[in-house]
Protein backbone atom coordinates (compact mmCIF):
# COMPACT_ATOMS: atom_id res chain seq x y z
CA UNK A 1 0.00 0.00 0.00
CA UNK A 2 2.70 2.56 0.82
CA UNK A 3 3.87 2.89 -3.03
CA UNK A 4 -0.29 3.66 -3.75
CA UNK A 5 -0.05 7.35 -2.32
CA UNK A 6 3.57 8.65 -2.23
CA UNK A 7 2.04 11.71 -3.23
CA UNK A 8 0.58 12.66 0.31
CA UNK A 9 4.34 12.97 1.75
CA UNK A 10 3.75 17.08 0.55
CA UNK A 11 0.38 16.94 1.71
CA UNK A 12 0.21 19.48 4.05
CA UNK A 13 3.01 21.81 2.45
CA UNK A 14 0.88 22.15 -1.25
CA UNK A 15 -2.50 22.70 0.28
CA UNK A 16 -1.53 26.42 0.58
CA UNK A 17 -0.78 26.68 -3.04
CA UNK A 18 -4.34 25.44 -4.18
CA UNK A 19 -6.17 27.82 -6.17
CA UNK A 20 -10.16 28.50 -5.58
CA UNK A 21 -12.34 26.32 -8.15
CA UNK A 22 -15.31 28.03 -9.09
CA UNK A 23 -18.12 26.76 -11.84
CA UNK A 24 -17.68 27.93 -14.70
CA UNK A 25 -20.07 30.62 -15.27
CA UNK A 26 -18.64 32.68 -12.31
CA UNK A 27 -15.61 32.88 -13.68
CA UNK A 28 -16.22 36.69 -15.33
CA UNK A 29 -17.88 37.59 -12.39
CA UNK A 30 -14.99 36.62 -10.16
CA UNK A 31 -12.37 38.93 -11.97
CA UNK A 32 -14.85 41.91 -10.89
CA UNK A 33 -15.52 41.30 -7.31
CA UNK A 34 -13.77 43.28 -4.67
CA UNK A 35 -12.57 41.32 -1.99
CA UNK A 36 -12.58 43.44 0.63
CA UNK A 37 -15.28 44.58 3.83
CA UNK A 38 -16.18 48.62 3.23
CA UNK A 39 -17.51 51.32 5.07
CA UNK A 40 -18.21 54.19 3.55
CA UNK A 41 -16.06 53.29 0.30
CA UNK A 42 -13.22 52.50 3.02
CA UNK A 43 -11.47 49.41 3.88
CA UNK A 44 -12.48 47.70 6.72
CA UNK A 45 -9.49 45.17 9.00
CA UNK A 46 -10.77 45.50 12.11
CA UNK A 47 -14.23 45.07 13.82
CA UNK A 48 -12.87 48.32 16.12
CA UNK A 49 -14.15 50.32 13.02
CA UNK A 50 -17.72 48.90 13.26
CA UNK A 51 -20.56 50.12 15.17
CA UNK A 52 -23.94 48.16 15.42
CA UNK A 53 -26.64 48.65 12.62
CA UNK A 54 -23.77 50.19 10.34
CA UNK A 55 -24.07 49.25 6.75
CA UNK A 56 -21.08 48.27 4.58
CA UNK A 57 -20.43 46.21 1.64
CA UNK A 58 -19.01 42.90 0.75
CA UNK A 59 -18.99 40.68 -2.22
CA UNK A 60 -21.12 41.88 -5.32
CA UNK A 61 -24.68 39.67 -6.09
CA UNK A 62 -27.27 40.58 -9.05
CA UNK A 63 -29.75 43.29 -8.16
CA UNK A 64 -30.62 45.51 -10.74
CA UNK A 65 -34.26 44.91 -13.02
CA UNK A 66 -31.68 42.81 -15.63
CA UNK A 67 -29.76 41.13 -13.14
CA UNK A 68 -26.76 43.56 -13.35
CA UNK A 69 -24.50 42.60 -10.38
CA UNK A 70 -23.82 45.49 -7.80
CA UNK A 71 -22.22 45.56 -4.26
CA UNK A 72 -24.29 43.35 -1.48
CA UNK A 73 -25.24 45.87 1.63
CA UNK A 74 -25.34 44.55 4.68
CA UNK A 75 -26.30 45.57 8.18
CA UNK A 76 -23.80 44.85 10.94
CA UNK A 77 -26.06 43.18 13.64
CA UNK A 78 -23.87 41.75 15.68
CA UNK A 79 -20.31 40.93 17.10
CA UNK A 80 -18.79 37.84 19.10
CA UNK A 81 -15.57 38.48 19.62
CA UNK A 82 -11.95 37.37 17.82
CA UNK A 83 -12.78 40.10 15.50
CA UNK A 84 -16.12 38.12 14.23
CA UNK A 85 -18.94 40.36 12.91
CA UNK A 86 -22.46 39.32 12.26
CA UNK A 87 -24.15 41.05 9.00
CA UNK A 88 -27.48 41.03 7.54
CA UNK A 89 -28.08 41.71 4.17
CA UNK A 90 -29.86 45.66 3.54
CA UNK A 91 -32.10 44.24 1.21
CA UNK A 92 -33.91 40.87 -0.10
CA UNK A 93 -31.49 39.63 -2.61
CA UNK A 94 -33.50 36.55 -4.03
CA UNK A 95 -36.91 34.97 -3.74
CA UNK A 96 -36.91 31.29 -3.07
CA UNK A 97 -38.67 28.40 -1.56
CA UNK A 98 -37.86 27.14 1.90
CA UNK A 99 -37.91 23.60 0.96
CA UNK A 100 -38.25 22.08 -2.19
CA UNK A 101 -41.36 19.54 -0.97
CA UNK A 102 -43.50 20.00 2.19
CA UNK A 103 -42.27 16.91 4.48
CA UNK A 104 -40.96 17.69 7.76
CA UNK A 105 -36.90 19.05 7.21
CA UNK A 106 -34.22 20.54 9.77
CA UNK A 107 -32.73 23.39 8.25
CA UNK A 108 -29.25 22.47 7.21
CA UNK A 109 -31.11 19.93 5.03
CA UNK A 110 -33.48 22.00 3.32
CA UNK A 111 -32.79 23.08 -0.39
CA UNK A 112 -33.00 26.54 0.84
CA UNK A 113 -29.93 26.12 2.85
CA UNK A 114 -27.92 24.45 0.17
CA UNK A 115 -29.17 26.63 -2.11
CA UNK A 116 -27.25 29.76 0.08
CA UNK A 117 -24.38 27.67 0.30
CA UNK A 118 -24.35 26.08 -2.71
CA UNK A 119 -25.19 28.87 -5.39
CA UNK A 120 -25.50 32.04 -3.53
CA UNK A 121 -22.56 31.73 -1.93
CA UNK A 122 -20.54 30.84 -5.13
CA UNK A 123 -22.04 33.61 -7.29
CA UNK A 124 -21.95 36.37 -4.13
CA UNK A 125 -18.13 36.28 -3.44
CA UNK A 126 -14.50 35.16 -4.93
CA UNK A 127 -12.00 32.81 -2.85
CA UNK A 128 -10.69 35.64 -0.87
CA UNK A 129 -13.96 36.71 0.34
CA UNK A 130 -14.68 33.38 1.20
CA UNK A 131 -11.81 32.29 3.06
CA UNK A 132 -13.19 35.36 5.80
CA UNK A 133 -16.33 33.73 6.19
CA UNK A 134 -16.62 32.28 9.62
CA UNK A 135 -19.53 29.56 9.06
CA UNK A 136 -22.03 28.91 6.27
CA UNK A 137 -24.32 31.59 4.79
CA UNK A 138 -27.65 30.87 6.83
CA UNK A 139 -30.37 33.44 7.59
CA UNK A 140 -31.65 35.38 10.75
CA UNK A 141 -33.09 32.98 13.10
CA UNK A 142 -36.73 33.50 14.61
CA UNK A 143 -34.82 34.38 18.20
CA UNK A 144 -32.49 37.24 16.61
CA UNK A 145 -34.94 38.41 14.62
CA UNK A 146 -36.90 39.35 17.82
CA UNK A 147 -34.11 40.97 18.75
CA UNK A 148 -34.21 43.32 15.85
CA UNK A 149 -36.66 46.44 15.81
CA UNK A 150 -39.75 46.93 13.43
CA UNK A 151 -37.50 49.36 11.19
CA UNK A 152 -34.74 46.72 10.33
CA UNK A 153 -37.27 44.03 9.92
CA UNK A 154 -39.33 45.76 7.61
CA UNK A 155 -37.25 44.81 3.69
CA UNK A 156 -37.25 46.27 0.45
CA UNK A 157 -36.44 44.10 -2.24
CA UNK A 158 -34.02 44.15 -4.97
CA UNK A 159 -35.54 44.89 -8.49
CA UNK A 160 -34.11 41.47 -9.15
CA UNK A 161 -35.67 40.21 -6.21
CA UNK A 162 -38.86 41.66 -8.00
CA UNK A 163 -38.04 40.23 -11.54
CA UNK A 164 -38.46 36.78 -9.93
CA UNK A 165 -41.64 37.71 -7.84
CA UNK A 166 -40.51 39.65 -4.70
CA UNK A 167 -43.47 41.79 -3.25
CA UNK A 168 -42.35 45.39 -5.23
CA UNK A 169 -42.72 47.77 -1.99
CA UNK A 170 -41.87 45.43 1.14
CA UNK A 171 -41.53 41.53 1.03
CA UNK A 172 -41.90 38.92 2.95
CA UNK A 173 -39.01 37.12 4.24
CA UNK A 174 -37.65 33.42 5.30
CA UNK A 175 -36.34 32.70 9.08
CA UNK A 176 -34.35 29.82 9.39
CA UNK A 177 -36.40 28.20 11.81
CA UNK A 178 -36.76 24.54 11.90
CA UNK A 179 -40.46 24.05 9.94
CA UNK A 180 -43.70 22.56 12.32
CA UNK A 181 -46.03 19.77 11.12
CA UNK A 182 -49.42 19.74 10.93
CA UNK A 183 -51.94 17.42 9.59
CA UNK A 184 -54.70 17.85 7.03
CA UNK A 185 -57.79 15.58 6.34
CA UNK A 186 -59.26 15.99 2.92
CA UNK A 187 -62.80 14.85 2.05
CA UNK A 188 -62.34 10.98 2.07
CA UNK A 189 -60.63 11.07 5.65
CA UNK A 190 -57.37 10.56 4.15
CA UNK A 191 -54.66 12.24 6.61
CA UNK A 192 -51.82 14.22 4.81
CA UNK A 193 -48.59 16.17 7.01
CA UNK A 194 -47.26 19.42 5.51
CA UNK A 195 -44.68 21.47 7.08
CA UNK A 196 -44.67 25.48 7.50
CA UNK A 197 -42.17 27.69 7.91
CA UNK A 198 -41.49 30.97 9.86
CA UNK A 199 -41.29 34.20 8.24
CA UNK A 200 -41.04 38.39 8.63
CA UNK A 201 -44.09 39.34 6.80
CA UNK A 202 -43.85 42.91 4.84
CA UNK A 203 -45.20 45.33 8.45
CA UNK A 204 -41.86 43.41 9.96
CA UNK A 205 -43.82 40.87 12.43
CA UNK A 206 -42.90 37.70 12.80
CA UNK A 207 -45.28 35.13 11.61
CA UNK A 208 -45.71 31.04 11.57
CA UNK A 209 -47.30 28.81 9.39
CA UNK A 210 -46.14 29.44 5.76
CA UNK A 211 -46.35 26.35 3.45
CA UNK A 212 -42.97 26.21 3.48
CA UNK A 213 -42.70 24.36 -0.40
CA UNK A 214 -46.00 25.91 -2.35
CA UNK A 215 -44.95 29.47 -1.82
CA UNK A 216 -41.33 31.43 -2.69
CA UNK A 217 -40.39 34.32 -0.60
CA UNK A 218 -37.54 36.65 -0.06
CA UNK A 219 -34.11 35.69 0.96
CA UNK A 220 -32.08 38.10 3.19
CA UNK A 221 -28.72 35.81 3.68
CA UNK A 222 -26.89 36.31 7.11
CA UNK A 223 -23.29 35.53 7.27
CA UNK A 224 -20.40 35.67 10.05
CA UNK A 225 -16.97 37.10 8.45
CA UNK A 226 -13.85 36.58 10.57
CA UNK A 227 -11.41 39.68 10.03
CA UNK A 228 -8.41 37.95 12.04
CA UNK A 229 -5.41 37.95 9.48
CA UNK A 230 -5.12 34.67 11.01
CA UNK A 231 -8.05 32.66 10.40
CA UNK A 232 -8.65 32.38 6.62
CA UNK A 233 -5.63 30.22 5.75
CA UNK A 234 -6.66 27.87 8.89
CA UNK A 235 -10.36 27.95 7.32
CA UNK A 236 -9.25 27.18 3.85
CA UNK A 237 -7.24 24.36 4.57
CA UNK A 238 -8.25 20.73 3.28
CA UNK A 239 -6.73 18.41 5.55
CA UNK A 240 -8.23 14.63 5.58
CA UNK A 241 -8.04 13.76 9.21
CA UNK A 242 -7.46 10.55 11.00
CA UNK A 243 -8.18 10.75 15.01
CA UNK A 244 -8.24 14.43 14.81
CA UNK A 245 -4.59 14.66 13.13
CA UNK A 246 -3.68 15.83 9.44
CA UNK A 247 -2.56 13.08 7.17
CA UNK A 248 1.03 14.32 6.33
CA UNK A 249 1.81 10.65 4.65
CA UNK A 250 -0.51 7.69 2.64
CA UNK A 251 1.51 5.32 4.76
CA UNK A 252 -0.68 6.12 7.73
CA UNK A 253 -3.57 5.10 6.04
CA UNK A 254 -5.10 1.83 5.76
CA UNK A 255 -8.25 0.33 4.04
CA UNK A 256 -11.58 0.77 6.23
CA UNK A 257 -9.86 3.75 7.87
CA UNK A 258 -12.22 6.20 9.38
CA UNK A 259 -10.79 10.08 8.58
CA UNK A 260 -12.84 13.31 8.18
CA UNK A 261 -12.95 15.37 5.06
CA UNK A 262 -15.63 18.11 4.43
CA UNK A 263 -18.85 19.41 6.46
CA UNK A 264 -22.16 18.54 6.38
CA UNK A 265 -25.25 19.32 9.26
CA UNK A 266 -25.93 16.16 10.79
CA UNK A 267 -27.66 16.99 14.21
CA UNK A 268 -30.60 19.33 14.05
CA UNK A 269 -30.60 22.54 15.08
CA UNK A 270 -26.64 22.64 14.98
CA UNK A 271 -23.97 23.80 12.88
CA UNK A 272 -22.32 21.72 10.14
CA UNK A 273 -19.84 19.24 12.06
CA UNK A 274 -16.72 17.08 9.88
CA UNK A 275 -18.12 13.89 7.96
CA UNK A 276 -16.70 10.68 8.79
CA UNK A 277 -15.51 8.58 5.51
CA UNK A 278 -14.77 4.44 5.67
CA UNK A 279 -11.33 3.91 3.45
CA UNK A 280 -12.82 1.73 1.03
CA UNK A 281 -10.17 1.24 -1.75
CA UNK A 282 -7.07 2.74 -3.51
CA UNK A 283 -6.15 3.48 -6.99
CA UNK A 284 -2.35 4.59 -7.66
CA UNK A 285 -2.73 8.16 -6.05
CA UNK A 286 -5.87 8.03 -5.09
CA UNK A 287 -8.43 7.17 -2.16
CA UNK A 288 -11.81 6.06 -2.84
CA UNK A 289 -14.30 7.11 0.56
CA UNK A 290 -17.77 5.98 1.55
CA UNK A 291 -19.55 7.95 4.36
CA UNK A 292 -19.92 6.06 7.62
CA UNK A 293 -23.63 7.30 8.31
CA UNK A 294 -26.27 8.08 5.86
CA UNK A 295 -25.77 11.83 5.92
CA UNK A 296 -29.14 12.66 4.49
CA UNK A 297 -32.32 10.71 3.55
CA UNK A 298 -33.45 11.59 -0.58
CA UNK A 299 -35.59 10.11 -2.94
CA UNK A 300 -33.78 8.20 -5.99
CA UNK A 301 -35.72 10.14 -8.74
CA UNK A 302 -39.13 12.71 -7.15
CA UNK A 303 -40.70 11.70 -10.52
CA UNK A 304 -41.80 7.81 -10.68
CA UNK A 305 -40.39 7.50 -14.73
CA UNK A 306 -36.83 6.01 -16.47
CA UNK A 307 -33.94 7.69 -15.58
CA UNK A 308 -30.23 6.54 -15.33
CA UNK A 309 -28.12 7.20 -12.68
CA UNK A 310 -26.63 10.43 -13.88
CA UNK A 311 -30.23 11.23 -14.95
CA UNK A 312 -31.88 10.35 -11.81
CA UNK A 313 -32.54 13.81 -9.40
CA UNK A 314 -30.00 12.59 -6.18
CA UNK A 315 -27.17 12.23 -8.42
CA UNK A 316 -28.16 16.05 -9.46
CA UNK A 317 -28.18 16.83 -5.89
CA UNK A 318 -25.03 15.37 -4.70
CA UNK A 319 -23.04 17.10 -7.89
CA UNK A 320 -24.61 20.41 -6.99
CA UNK A 321 -26.11 21.03 -3.69
CA UNK A 322 -24.39 18.54 -1.39
CA UNK A 323 -21.07 18.97 -3.39
CA UNK A 324 -21.16 22.60 -2.33
CA UNK A 325 -22.38 23.08 0.44
CA UNK A 326 -19.56 19.69 1.89
CA UNK A 327 -16.60 21.06 0.56
CA UNK A 328 -14.84 23.92 0.49
CA UNK A 329 -13.17 25.16 -2.78
CA UNK A 330 -9.88 23.71 -1.68
CA UNK A 331 -11.50 20.49 -1.07
CA UNK A 332 -13.44 20.02 -4.03
CA UNK A 333 -9.73 20.57 -5.93
CA UNK A 334 -9.09 16.71 -4.62
CA UNK A 335 -12.50 15.50 -5.76
CA UNK A 336 -11.14 12.96 -8.84
CA UNK A 337 -14.77 13.13 -10.20
CA UNK A 338 -18.29 13.47 -9.32
CA UNK A 339 -19.88 12.67 -5.96
CA UNK A 340 -21.59 9.46 -6.35
CA UNK A 341 -22.73 6.09 -4.79
CA UNK A 342 -21.42 2.38 -4.24
CA UNK A 343 -22.44 -0.04 -6.94
CA UNK A 344 -24.09 -3.03 -6.24
CA UNK A 345 -20.98 -5.14 -6.84
CA UNK A 346 -18.86 -2.48 -4.81
CA UNK A 347 -21.74 -2.97 -2.00
CA UNK A 348 -21.20 -6.66 -2.15
CA UNK A 349 -17.97 -6.48 -1.86
CA UNK A 350 -17.77 -5.35 1.64
CA UNK A 351 -17.61 -6.99 4.64
CA UNK A 352 -21.16 -7.02 6.41
CA UNK A 353 -20.09 -4.81 9.11
CA UNK A 354 -19.82 -1.74 6.67
CA UNK A 355 -22.87 -2.74 4.38
CA UNK A 356 -25.27 -1.79 7.66
CA UNK A 357 -25.82 1.79 7.87
CA UNK A 358 -26.88 4.19 10.62
CA UNK A 359 -28.50 7.68 10.16
CA UNK A 360 -27.72 10.81 11.03
CA UNK A 361 -30.05 12.82 13.13
CA UNK A 362 -30.82 15.65 10.26
CA UNK A 363 -31.59 12.14 7.93
CA UNK A 364 -34.06 10.95 10.71
CA UNK A 365 -36.07 13.72 10.69
CA UNK A 366 -36.37 13.74 7.16
CA UNK A 367 -37.88 10.32 7.56
CA UNK A 368 -35.97 7.22 7.55
CA UNK A 369 -35.44 4.92 10.05
CA UNK A 370 -33.79 5.87 13.13
CA UNK A 371 -31.90 2.68 13.91
CA UNK A 372 -30.27 1.39 10.47
CA UNK A 373 -31.40 2.43 7.04
CA UNK A 374 -31.81 1.50 3.95
CA UNK A 375 -29.74 3.17 1.42
CA UNK A 376 -29.40 3.71 -2.22
CA UNK A 377 -26.67 2.57 -4.54
CA UNK A 378 -26.33 3.72 -7.91
CA UNK A 379 -27.75 1.31 -10.20
CA UNK A 380 -30.02 2.52 -12.72
CA UNK A 381 -33.21 2.10 -12.90
CA UNK A 382 -35.76 -0.97 -14.09
CA UNK A 383 -39.51 -1.57 -14.76
CA UNK A 384 -40.44 -4.34 -12.24
CA UNK A 385 -43.86 -5.85 -12.05
CA UNK A 386 -46.23 -5.55 -8.95
CA UNK A 387 -47.25 -9.24 -7.60
CA UNK A 388 -50.42 -9.85 -8.13
CA UNK A 389 -51.08 -7.12 -10.46
CA UNK A 390 -50.43 -5.67 -14.17
CA UNK A 391 -49.17 -2.42 -13.64
CA UNK A 392 -45.16 -1.68 -13.05
CA UNK A 393 -43.23 0.48 -11.25
CA UNK A 394 -39.84 1.60 -11.70
CA UNK A 395 -37.34 0.39 -8.81
CA UNK A 396 -33.89 0.84 -7.91
CA UNK A 397 -30.98 -0.62 -5.99
CA UNK A 398 -30.53 -0.20 -2.74
CA UNK A 399 -28.78 -2.12 0.63
CA UNK A 400 -31.34 -2.92 3.30
CA UNK A 401 -31.18 -2.27 6.69
CA UNK A 402 -29.74 -5.57 7.49
CA UNK A 403 -27.10 -4.86 4.98
CA UNK A 404 -27.92 -7.32 2.01
CA UNK A 405 -27.53 -5.84 -1.28
CA UNK A 406 -31.10 -6.39 -2.79
CA UNK A 407 -31.26 -5.45 -6.68
CA UNK A 408 -34.69 -3.36 -8.05
CA UNK A 409 -36.32 -3.83 -5.05
CA UNK A 410 -37.34 -0.16 -4.17
CA UNK A 411 -39.11 2.31 -5.93
CA UNK A 412 -37.30 5.43 -7.17
CA UNK A 413 -39.52 8.13 -5.52
CA UNK A 414 -40.87 7.08 -2.18
CA UNK A 415 -38.93 8.71 0.55
CA UNK A 416 -37.24 6.80 3.76
CA UNK A 417 -34.24 6.10 1.85
CA UNK A 418 -30.54 7.24 3.24
CA UNK A 419 -27.89 8.30 1.01
CA UNK A 420 -23.94 7.35 1.98
CA UNK A 421 -22.07 9.73 -0.41
CA UNK A 422 -18.95 8.11 -2.21
CA UNK A 423 -16.06 10.20 -3.03
CA UNK A 424 -12.56 9.98 -4.63
CA UNK A 425 -9.82 12.03 -3.54
CA UNK A 426 -6.76 12.47 -6.16
CA UNK A 427 -3.76 13.92 -4.18
CA UNK A 428 -1.19 13.99 -7.51
CA UNK A 429 -4.04 17.27 -8.13
CA UNK A 430 -1.68 18.62 -5.00
CA UNK A 431 1.46 18.79 -7.21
Amino acid sequence: MKRILSLLLVLLVCFSFLGAVRMPQQEETASAVQSSLKKNGMDVTSTASLSMYDVVTFGRYPQGIYGQSEDIEWIVIGFDGNERVKLLSRYALDVQQYNDNAKLISWTSSTLYQWLNAVFKMNAFNAEERSLLATDVTLLSMEDAQTLSAGFLRCDPTAYAVSLGANPTRCMWWLSNHAIRREITDYYGDTEYYSYATVVNENGVIAHGMLQSNFKKSVRPVIYLDLNSDAPAARESALVLRRGMPMASVYDLNLFDTVTFGRYGQAVYADPTPIEWIVIGFDGNQVKLLAKYGLDGKRYNDIHAAVTWKTSTLYSWLNNSFKYSAFTADEQALLADGVTLLTAFEAEGLPAAYRTCEPTAVAIANGVNYKRSIWWLSEPTQAVQYKNSNNRGWCASAVSDSGEVQKMAYQISYDGKVVRPVIVLDFSKLG
